[in-house]
Parts: C-alpha cells; structure tokens; sequence
C-alpha cells in the first residue's frame, strides 16, 4: 500500500462536480478534494476517486448507467465518500494521483491507496471489487479477487451466464488464465449458440477463448484436451461436431476440420446430423475457401432460409432491422457454395426465396460478389446485371472474365 494522500492535502482544489438538481441524489460528493478525505476518514469508511473528463465517451456511459442506479448510490452513500475528479479542471491533481486514463476508480483508506481500476465497468462488477475493499481492506491480491468473484456468484438477479463472463473476465484481466479458461470452456458447453436473445452472445466467448489461447500455453493445452475429447465419431452429436470444429478454429488447426469434413461430408447421415447445427463447420470452410465443401453441408437450403425468415417475422421491429441483415448475408454464402458443389436448382430455389424476402438492388449484387468469391458465376448472373436500372460495369467485367475463364459463354 502506499500512502499518496499526505502530499494532496496540501492543495484545496474544488473538483468539477456537477451540482445535482434540487432533490436530486448523486453518487458523488459535492465536497473538495481535501475535505471529502477526511470525511471519508472520520467516519472510517473507504474514500473512492472516480476521474473522468468531458470528452469520455466511456465515462458518459457510465454517468447514465452505473452512477444513476439507485442501488449504487445507496451503497456509495454507505460505505464510501466518493469524488468525481475532472482531469482537465484539476491537471495537477490528476497527474499527482498518477492518473493516465479515463474512467479510473481509485480507492483509499486512511490515506493509502488499497487499488485502483481503469476502464468501463458495470455496476455489478463495480460493487463487488468496492465490498472487496470494504469487507477487507488488508487482503492480498488474489483474496481480493476471490472475494470480488463470490460477490458476482451471489449477485441477486443476474443470470449464470451473465456471471460466468463476469468473472471469467476478471480472472484473465488477473493473469489466471487456466482458471478463466476452465469458465469459460464451461459457459461455451452450457450456451445456446443458435439463440439470438442469450444474454452472453456466442462471438464474446470465442473472442475470450481465442485471447485466452494466444495469452498462455495452459490455457492452449486446457482448450486443446477439450477439443481431443469431442473428436468425431458415429454417435457424436451435431453439437458435439460442431464444438470440435469451433475448438480447431480457436486453437488455429482448422486443417484438421477440413481433412475431417472431406470424407465426412460424402456420408449423408452425418450431413443429415449437422445440419441443424454446424456454424463452426461452415465458417471455417467459408474462411479456408472450401466452398463446394461448405455447399455439401446443407441437407435442406431452402427449407433452412424459410425457418429463418419465418423465425424473424416473430421478432420486434429493433430485432429485424439486425436480422434481416445476418439472413441475407448466410443465404447469399449458401447460394455461392451450392452452385460451387453444382447443386444449382437448390441455388436457384435460395435465390428466389431471397429475392422475395428482400427485393433491393444490393441483395442481387451480394448473390453475384459471393459466386465470384466461390469461382462459381453462371451465364444468368450477366442476366441479372443487364436487368438493373444502375449498371455496374466493373462487377459484369469480372463475371465476364470469370465466365471465360470456365469456358462459358458470354453471349
């Protein structure tokens, strides 16, 4: 602990602290730098910085969300004198605090620093590091986590996932990376990755695995005997593969996916198994660039674009706007990977289903930039070009030339 308050009782600088309304509660006192100190002193209780500046985009947020729920002002009204510092208004006494970025808390007692944290926090995970102070404010680094994760398990009205991530990404911004992998891994297992509305989204999973693994080899070997465990075979499930495959992409052997999905794919029970579920599959031969692969792993196309669109006329018109988007881009990756797997009546059949959906330009032209990428234009998209009111001649050279180069013709 180090004692940084002495020096700054000199100065008796007013911080910037807007005056709440009449009435109105705030988180934040109103006193000076110095006498908010030693009321936080006199009545024994933990003395919380909170710096910020104007221009914060991250420290808006905060005084929108955190700093206005009630429950955070009650307990900082309890267990805290705590002061919002302006970093323009009060330089020096931001550079004394060693202040080099915005939001950062900062918590004292009786004059020593016991911690301080940088960055956007949530209020859960804002209170729990606080009581952590609060409850023991001598405790070594690690208890302290300990008791800030105890604190996030037991958060009323929070969800499990919601709490697993909570805490997965305390313990990697700790260095605990097996124990955050462990989490993490458990929260992958226990996910829904088709839902939409899951309070933890499947791409902040992958993105804390795929860091995890690149941080530590522990975590690399934790993630890599989770992978071995889920190796395919005939009694596997469609969630069983797909895991496998999604672990090959984290730990960067999406070759083995490939060389498995090659003989795997001729077989239509395991295609009939995964096609309900096989995201990690297809996104990995997507980004490999084994499209007439990736076009054997749908068993039904037209009857998975209808259960979509049907799924997204039940949602709320905020829902939509974001949907529409995700199913136009998946049908246009389907079309591009049956005409590469010369499966071109069941392309047709997507196009039109599209096309009905969504009858912009731009639609059209995604179908055509995805058959190109998969080196499978056909003599109709030519068709498709001229029938547009705004030519794009740039996109007809390169289906021309695309058309020559497999021998069609272009007439």
């Amino acid at each position: 602990m180090t004692s940084i308050l002495r020096p700054l009782f000199s100065l008796a600088l007013v911080l910037s602290v807007a005056a709440p309304a009449f009435g109105q509660q705030t988180a934040f006192s109103a006193l000076a730098f110095d006498d908010a100190a030693r009321a936080a002193a006199d009545r024994d209780v933990l003395f919380v910085v909170r710096a910020t500046a104007d221009w914060c985009a991250p420290c808006r947020e905060m005084d929108r969300t955190v700093f206005t729920e009630q429950r955070v002002i009650d307990w900082l009204g309890e267990h805290t004198v705590a002061v919002s510092l302006d970093i323009d208004a009060s330089p020096r006494r931001a550079r004394e605090l060693g202040v080099v970025a915005v939001p950062t808390m900062i918590v004292f007692k009786n004059e020593d620093e016991l911690g301080r944290r940088r960055g956007k926090i949530d209020s859960d995970t804002m209170l729990a590091w606080l009581e952590s102070f609060r409850v023991n404010p001598g405790a070594t680094a690690r208890e302290r986590q300990d008791a800030e994760i105890a604190a996030i398990r037991a958060t009323p009205g929070l969800d499990d996932a919601s709490k697993s991530i909570k805490v997965a990404d305390l313990l990697m911004k700790a260095a605990r990376y097996e124990e955050a992998t462990k989490v993490a891994i458990q929260l992958w297992r226990t996910s829904d990755h088709r839902d939409p509305k899951a309070s933890v989204p499947t791409w902040r999973i992958q993105g804390m695995l795929q860091r995890l693994v690149a941080y530590a080899d522990g975590a690399r070997e934790i993630c890599a005997r989770y992978r071995d465990d889920l190796e395919p075979s005939p009694t596997s499930t469609a969630r069983q593969i797909d895991d496998w495959c999604a672990f090959n992409r984290f730990l960067g052997d999406a070759d083995k996916t490939v060389a498995w999905a090659r003989e795997a794919l001729l077989d239509e029970r395991i295609v009939a198994t995964i096609a309900g579920e096989c995201r990690a599959l297809r996104a990995t031969l997507e980004q490999t660039g084994n499209w007439p692969l990736l076009g054997l792993t749908y068993a039904d196309p037209v009857g998975n674009l209808d259960d979509a669109i049907e799924r997204y006329a039940s949602l709320d018109e905020s829902a939509q706007r974001h949907a529409r988007t995700g199913i136009i881009d998946r049908a246009a990756v389907m079309y591009g990977a049956l005409l590469a797997a010369s499966r071109d009546v069941e392309a047709a059949a997507v196009a039109e289903t599209t096309f009905a959906f969504d009858r912009k330009r731009k639609t059209k032209r995604s179908f055509i930039t995805r058959a190109l990428i998969a080196d499978a234009v056909r003599s109709e998209h030519l068709e498709w070009l001229d029938r547009m009111r705004k030519k794009d001649p740039a996109m007809r050279e390169a289906v021309e030339k695309a058309l020559r180069s497999s021998g069609a013709k272009t007439d």
